[in-house]
This record gives structure tokens, C-alpha cells and sequence, in this order.
């Protein structure tokens, strides 16, 4: 890495109003990119539902995707994130996806006294909770 450059993006940051736009809109978040790491959260909405009613868009920005990862290779890390089931359909939309998509790495679901935890550790670094609060807490995560 050259940079410690880190952009998270989702559909929405990538996906224009117009067709004609989303290819440039793609290209120019992916380029901010270069020389770090590009993390696309819940990847697999890029072919399933576009913002604007059209499959094209998710078509256009997979393309675009497809293209970019040939020209930074070695250079740019790309991590495609989403539900494992999902990101698996989605890597079968395009030939091309899972060749240049090809390493997985599965992180289990916590537990809802592991999500629990995460929080009262979290809320300790500047905020007190109460008791109480992380039993409702966990309550909840266990839904």
C-alpha cells in the first residue's frame, strides 16, 4: 500500500440519477481509491435492486468495477462485502466477478452477548450504561 487511503461505499455512492452518469460517478469514487483500499458494503445490490427501478445501472457499475480492478491490480485492494448467500449470487452474475472476486473471507455472526459486549465496550470509551441498559441491550440483539 501506498497510501492509507480507506473509502467505504454503497450502491448509493455509486449509482447516478441518469444511466450516462453512473459509469463516471463509479469511475471517479473508485479512482479517490488508488494506492489504498475500497471496501463496497453489500455489494451483492448491485445487480439485485438499483436505487432508480433499472438493472442497468448495477450492470454499468459492475463493468466499470470489473475494469478498474484489471488496471490496479497489485496496486488498490477491493474487498466486495455482503450476507455470504447473497455475495455468492451476486459472484455468479458476471464471469468476471469471480475471477478477479476470488478469495473469501467468512466472519461468523456474533452472539447477541458478543454484540453486547461490543457495546458496553464501545459506550465505556466516553459514555457510562447502566446495568439495566445492557440487559435490554442483549434482549434486543437476541431478536
Amino acid at each position: 500500500m501506498k497510501t492509507s487511503r480507506f473509502f467505504i461505499y454503497g450502491t448509493e455512492d455509486l449509482e447516478s440519477g441518469f444511466l450516462g452518469q453512473t459509469r463516471e460517478k463509479t469511475k471517479a469514487a473508485l479512482k479517490k481509491g488508488v494506492d489504498g483500499v475500497i471496501f463496497i458494503d453489500e455489494a451483492y445490490n448491485l445487480a439485485s435492486n438499483s436505487l432508480y427501478g433499472d438493472h442497468d445501472y448495477g450492470k454499468q457499475i459492475v463493468d466499470v468495477l470489473l475494469r478498474f480492478s484489471v488496471e490496479q491490480f497489485g496496486r488498490t485492494i477491493i474487498v466486495l462485502a455482503g450476507y455470504e448467500n447473497k455475495m455468492r449470487e451476486f459472484l455468479r452474475t458476471n464471469p468476471g466477478l469471480e475471477s478477479r472476486f476470488s478469495h473469501a473471507v467468512h466472519f461468523r455472526d456474533f452472539s447477541a452477548k458478543e454484540c453486547t459486549e461490543i457495546l458496553r465496550r464501545q459506550l465505556e470509551k466516553g459514555n457510562a450504561i447502566s446495568d439495566e441498559a445492557l440487559v435490554l441491550a442483549e434482549s434486543l440483539f437476541e431478536e
